[in-house]
This record gives structure tokens, C-alpha cells and sequence, in this order.
């Protein structure tokens, strides 16, 4: 019944709300409240949520999308062991005229160790998701659409492998960036940034874990309301769970 009451709607997309779990234990997970956070702001205000819905919000599940506008314009999937689904998701967005947000759950969004998503990074894993990151930020740059994330999480896979000195990958990583138009002054600044982030969140993590061990404090599990205050674009945005890289070793 929710989706038929949209059948003859004139909107190309509408945008609906969705529930998380994980696949182990079958409890509620956080990979949804980023999503939340987003259909609730679009609920009381479609315009501030829009530029988050049709640019940055990568994932196509949730979504009512109109079958002719996708044929039109020949969007597909890229063919890639990871964010297969990110460049269809923003052209989509792109090339919608108009769009609803509807707060019922049609979907569970599940969460699984060893997913695509949050398994473990492979050498072409890293490059792809480089690569696509930087294929969107220029896409914006080219139609002169405004990156409210500027963080660009491209440099945010570089800085991890020059932290793990995997020196080939990095390379063939900064030629990717090179090849989308980033200038050595970009290249320096984000990588400065990504870097600098890259220790306080060691520094943290390593700062917690001694005042636990010592029984200084205890770590309660983060509010809702922690966690729904976060920046909606930061919110949105692809999880920087950084891992080592599984190499293929010759025959």
C-alpha cells in the first residue's frame, strides 16, 4: 500500500525511511541513523535535505525511483568490488526534477562483518573506492554543484595506506587523483587533514582504552541524541574503518 499510493504520482524519486540490524545477533545497529536523521529533516523541510539526498546520500536502497528517467539518461551501476552503487545514486539524484520523502520504513538495512562495506579492504578495494570518490567530487566541481563534504573521503584511503606503507598502492592511488585534476596544493592540503585526523582519532582511542583498563571511567553506549547531533553531511557520509590490505601473492 505504501508504494502503490505513489504508482501515478508525478515525482521521479521518492525517498523512504529505513531500519538497521545486524546479521548476528539480529539487534538494532547504527547504520541507519545517519538515514534517519536525514528523512526526518526532509520530512519538516524537503529543501534542506535535498542537497543531501541528491548528492551525498550514496546507498539506492529506500528509494522509489521512476523507471524512465533512469533508461533516459542510461544511469547503471559501475562494475567495481565496492561503491558499485555511488555514481548511480548521484546522477540519480542529479537528474531528478522532483522528489517526496515518506518516513515509513520500507527497508532493513543490515550489518555484517564481513560485507562489502565493512570487510576486510583488499588492494583493489582501496583504489576503487579512491577513484570513485574522486570521479563525484569532480562530477560536482564540473556542474558547479557545492560539496557541503569537504573531506573527501578519496584522501581519507590514501592517508591509510601511507600509514600502513603500502607504498605501491599509494602511488597508484595518487595517480588516480592526479588523473581527476587535483592539484599539488590539494593533494598536500587533504592530506594534511586526513593525517592529522588520522592520529587524534589513535591518540583518543589509545587515551579511553588506558582510563578503562584503570577503571577511571566507564563507557557507556552513545545516546541517540549523541549520535542524531552529528554534522547531516558527516552523518551520510562512507565509514573510514580502516584495515590492512590483503595482498594476492604471485604463483
Amino acid at each position: 500500500e505504501m508504494l502503490d499510493k505513489y504508482k501515478d504520482s508525478e515525482v521521479d524519486m521518492v525517498v523512504f525511511n529505513c531500519n538497521s540490524c545486524d546479521t548476528t545477533y539480529y539487534r538494532p545497529s547504527r547504520r541507519s541513523y545517519g538515514h534517519n536523521r536525514m528523512i526526518a529533516v526532509g520530512e519538516a523541510n524537503l529543501r534542506k535535505a535535498e542537497h543531501t539526498i541528491r548528492y551525498l546520500f550514496s546507498a539506492p536502497w529506500c528509494r522509489l525511483i521512476k523507471h524512465d528517467l533512469v533508461v533516459q539518461h542510461g544511469i547503471r551501476f559501475d562494475e567495481i568490488p565496492i561503491n558499485n552503487d555511488m555514481t548511480f545514486s548521484y546522477l540519480v539524484g542529479y537528474h531528478v526534477r522532483f522528489m517526496e520523502v515518506d518516513p515509513h520504513a520500507i527497508y532493513t538495512v543490515t550489518m555484517r562483518s564481513d560485507s562489502l562495506t565493512y570487510g576486510t579492504m583488499t588492494a583493489e578495494k582501496y583504489l576503487a573506492r579512491i577513484e570513485v570518490h574522486a570521479r563525484h567530487d569532480r562530477f560536482l566541481k564540473e556542474h558547479g554543484i557545492r560539496n557541503v563534504n569537504s573531506k573527501k573521503f578519496h584522501f581519507c584511503e590514501l592517508s591509510i595506506l601511507l600509514k600502513h606503507r603500502e607504498k605501491q598502492l599509494y602511488r597508484e592511488g595518487m595517480e588516480i587523483v592526479r588523473r581527476y585534476g587535483y592539484s599539488n596544493g590539494e593533494i598536500f592540503v587533504n592530506m594534511v587533514w586526513w593525517l592529522i585526523h588520522g592520529i587524534i582519532v589513535d591518540v583518543r582511542h589509545i587515551m579511553k582504552q588506558c582510563l578503562v583498563k584503570t577503571n577511571l571511567i566507564l563507557l557507556p553506549p552513545p545516546s541517540k541524541k549523541t549520535r542524531q547531533n552529528k554534522p547531516l553531511a558527516i552523518s551520510l557520509s562512507f565509514a573510514c574503518l580502516p584495515t590492512l590490505v590483503e595482498r594476492k601473492e604471485a604463483a
